[in-house]
């Protein structure tokens, strides 16, 4: 989220996003992203301290829901269904992606000098003496 203009004067409006996004029907890894993120804009930019305090009360409370939910998980024998769609799909993409992005990146590395690029460095080339 990417907000400019004078702070000072719209810091609740800026709050008021941040707790639309936590209060809202978001996944809780989102949310603590959202609240850190709240956190954050209120130790570089707050005008009060008692919404930093709260807000990093808030947070430390999204951080122990998140464990609780992953207790239940380890204890239980269902996990959420984000965590079974997540390690059923990076298995067999973890393999693949590898190697192609180190194909892609020597391929792209190889060409960059070539194809009429202008040089702007000046590396490798001659400079004559100066004039005596």
């Amino acid at each position: 989220m990417e907000y400019s203009c004078d702070l000072k004067q719209n810091e609740e409006n800026i709050l008021n996003c941040f707790d639309k996004a936590i209060h809202g029907s978001l996944p809780i890894k989102m949310r603590i992203t959202f609240s850190q993120r709240k956190v954050e804009f209120l130790e570089d930019f707050g005008s009060d301290v008692n919404k930093l305090l709260n807000a990093y009360d808030e947070h430390q409370t999204l951080l122990k829901e998140q464990d609780t939910l992953k207790r239940k998980a380890e204890n239980g024998s269902e996990e959420p269904e984000e965590k079974k769609a997540h390690t059923e799909d990076m298995s067999s993409a973890q393999i693949i992606d590898g190697d192609l992005q180190a194909n892609q990146a020597a391929y792209n590395y190889s060409a960059w000098y070539q194809y009429n690029y202008q040089n702007p460095w000046n590396y490798g080339q001659y400079y004559p003496p100066p004039p005596t």
